[in-house]
């Protein structure tokens, strides 16, 4: 057994007063990154902790485009606080977004596309939803495209009930906003949401909940620079405003954007 030391603090203001803890670590010239939760962390922050690390433990043995994780004991840490009895440690991995469009060919950034929506579709295939997808949740391990941080994912053994999952507002779909539970459509938008703000090379903007709700709701429609006009249908299924006017699985999203490939 090791024992990991020389941690360097990487978590948020907010998610720390909340009894998160996010490290990263150094082993055998290969950088870590080592989450925890305190045991006299908030108690939906606790949940959350949880949710993600049964996922883990349960999805090891369904899917590919996760990073390969170990679930460590806390007496292979040292640490100042009393913390969980658990904590997850993953191997860095560089962001899927790390490169603005712009520096990138057509034939990059369709491949892009194509490996996201391969790792979404997998998910989709075992009823799994990630619930809280942003670009930062892409990233690159092995030649694969692989999605971190499942504090809210839905599957099979999940630790959070419906009505307790939180959202990020720039990236909600419009029914979320209406008390909805999050489904794979509310991933689809969100996808949507991240895709835009990639090839527009632009980050929606709003003062707080009531104007994102707006302009999610009735404000915005995706305006694409002219390189990546082609792609205007496959937006507008990902970000239809209205639920049954969306692309309701990831094989349909991922027929459509084969389809506009092919008329090029």
């Amino acid at each position: 057994m090791f024992v990991l030391q020389n941690l360097t603090l990487t978590t948020k203001a907010r998610r720390y007063a909340l009894g998160r803890r996010l490290y990263t670590f150094e082993r055998q010239n290969q950088l870590y990154w080592l989450k925890l939760q305190c045991s006299r962390g908030e108690s939906s922050t606790q949940r959350s902790f949880y949710n993600e690390l049964s996922f883990y433990q349960w999805a090891e043995q369904y899917l590919t485009h996760i990073l390969p994780v170990q679930i460590i004991d806390k007496t292979q840490i040292e640490h100042s606080e009393p913390i969980e009895p658990y904590a997850i440690v993953l191997p860095h991995a560089e962001p899927v977004f790390h490169l603005p469009a712009s520096e990138l060919s057509l034939k990059e950034i369709y491949t892009t596309i194509d490996k996201m929506l391969g790792a979404l579709a997998e998910f989709e295939g075992i009823n799994c939803i990630h619930g809280d997808l942003k670009a930062e949740h892409f990233v690159k391990f092995n030649g694969s495209v692989c999605l971190i941080d499942f504090e809210q994912a839905i599957y099979p053994s999940c630790h959070i009930a419906l009505q307790e999952m939180t959202a990020t507002p720039r990236l909600m779909a419009p029914e979320l906003f209406h008390g909805s539970y999050k489904t794979i459509q509310s991933d689809l938008y969100a996808f949507g949401i991240i895709l835009y703000e990639w090839l527009s090379e632009t980050r929606l903007y709003a003062k707080g909940y009531r104007d994102w709700a707006y302009l999610h709701c009735q404000k915005f429609y995706p305006v694409l620079p002219e390189r990546y006009q082609h792609l205007l249908p496959l937006f507008k299924i990902l970000l239809a405003k209205q639920k049954e006017q969306r692309c309701a699985t990831v094989k349909q999203a991922k027929i459509s954007f084969e389809q506009l490939k092919l008329s090029i």
